[in-house]
């Protein structure tokens, strides 16, 4: 969004979303529940644009946290993700092109326990500092991961403690490492290096 916000694996509808009717359901021709009606974007500021709802299966499949924790508790690591492009691999002469590259790994996380392996030579990307020299993330649970939309859909459905196995890319060489999650945060979300 122009706020910066990443929206994923939403239902783009035209049914109108005005104050009152977000949160209610959207329907299909058939008089079927598909979603939660969410959000509208809007270039005019008025309540006419593209609006989005949350999939149903997603919404059921979040009720039991809502419930428990009054949030939704998903799965996340303790690492600086940076989408990884054909220039910076270039630039850092990686063997491959796509995925996320691991900028930081936190001290003391699970994600440095199960072997992950941040960068140590810091760079100027864009207005952001990175660092290079870390592995690639690759795939994620068998799925692929060529960047960072593929790395938060792989996690979407994770909770905190899952164990992911993670396919990376360390200096040509790969390797599997298995993961546990943490409690994502919303700072987690909004802080991605795009």
């Amino acid at each position: 969004t122009e706020a910066g916000k990443i929206i994923m694996n939403a239902i783009q509808t035209d049914a109108s979303l005005n104050p009152g009717n977000s949160g209610g359901p959207l329907l299909n021709g058939k008089g079927e529940v598909i979603g939660i009606s969410s959000s509208i974007f809007s270039v005019t500021g008025g309540y006419q644009g593209i609006s989005f709802a949350i999939p149903i299966d997603t919404a059921v499949s979040l009720i039991p946290d809502l419930i428990k924790y009054g949030t939704v508790r998903r799965g996340w690591m303790d690492i600086v993700p940076v989408q990884l492009t054909k220039g910076l691999a270039d630039y850092a002469n990686l063997s491959v092109t796509q995925g996320v590259l691991v900028s930081q790994v936190k001290s003391g996380s699970e994600a440095e326990k199960a072997g992950l392996v941040g960068g140590k030579e810091q760079v100027k990307y864009g207005s952001s500092i990175i660092y290079l020299g870390g592995d690639v993330i690759t795939a994620i649970d068998e799925m692929a991961v060529s960047g960072l939309n593929e790395f938060y859909l792989a996690l979407l459905n994770t909770r905190e403690g899952d164990k992911v196995k993670m396919t990376i890319n360390r200096k040509g060489e790969t390797k599997v490492l298995t993961v546990t999650l943490r409690a994502r945060t919303g700072e987690d979300v909004s802080s991605l290096v795009k």
